[in-house]
């Protein structure tokens, strides 16, 4: 059905829904607003790597039931587009976001020949990895100063308790987020950056030890049975240093860096 025309509160409400299955730990990888030409109406085009392993029903019950608990105004049922994340759209949207940053703006162009009229896009994580029955979603930030930006989200295996049933974060496994920069002196210090252009070298290696990092953090929550951990922090690389700490912290400094309180399951 969609909406014929997108307002403030159709912006607010979706975004409110984002949060809303990012607190009940449900990746969802690609969200945004997009006009449909041939519809002439917009659409809420989303994408998890969950309608790939566990088909479209159970993440798409899981949305309607997140917009019926959160009594929304302005989003329902009928202007939801889910994808898997290996549609054509969602990888062509992919593959642009892991050159520049797209989260929370506007976007029109073309996506692999494809002409896109209008999109708004909350969030696009631009590569999408499992290891060990977590997701891990790298997404370029957008700039607010001279510095570089990768957040790594990171989410817990999933599980159906019955067919027909939302999904749920299986074994009480945490979800953290983990936000690494670079100043644009310590990314030239690193030789990493190109005289224009996208800056690739950066997001390469930011993305990189991202996720190093948080492969790290999830061993340590699986092989010693944490159930908590600090849900977010943010590392800055700078001039005077020659790396991020974590890449040569041993377990044992890594164990009381990242986990507040740990506690076992």
């Amino acid at each position: 059905m969609g909406k014929a025309v997108l307002v403030e509160q159709d912006l607010k409400d979706a975004r409110l829904l984002l949060q809303a299955l990012d607190d009940r730990e449900l990746i969802m990888d690609t969200w945004a607003w997009g006009f449909s030409a041939e519809s002439s109406s917009w659409m809420l085009n989303i994408a998890t790597p969950l309608a790939d392993a566990l088909g479209l029903e159970a993440p798409t019950l899981s949305i309607i039931r997140t917009i019926t608990d959160l009594s929304l105004s302005s989003v329902s049922f009928l202007d939801l587009n889910v994808f898997r994340d290996t549609d054509p759209f969602t990888m062509a949207l992919r593959e642009t976001s892991r050159q520049y940053p797209l989260a929370e703006d506007w976007f029109s162009g073309y996506l692999r020949g494809t002409d896109v009229d209008r999109l708004y896009i909350y969030r696009c994580l631009g590569e999408i990895h499992q290891y060990r029955g977590f997701y891990l979603g790298a997404e370029l930030a957008p700039r607010h100063d001279t510095s570089y930006t990768v957040c790594i989200r990171v989410y817990p295996p999933v599980e159906i308790y019955r067919r027909g049933t939302v999904l749920r974060p299986k074994n009480g496994l945490p979800a953290l987020i983990r936000t690494l920069g670079i100043t644009g002196e310590a990314a030239a210090t690193h030789r990493l950056l190109d005289r224009y252009g996208s800056q690739p070298r950066v997001w390469a290696f930011l993305t990189e030890r991202g996720l190093d990092y948080a492969k790290r953090i999830i061993d340590l929550i699986l092989d010693r049975h944490i159930s908590t951990a600090i849900p977010e922090r943010e590392l800055l690389l700078t001039g005077d240093m020659a790396d991020f700490p974590f890449t040569t912290q041993a377990e044992a400094a890594l164990l009381a860096t990242e986990f507040a309180a740990p506690s076992r399951v």
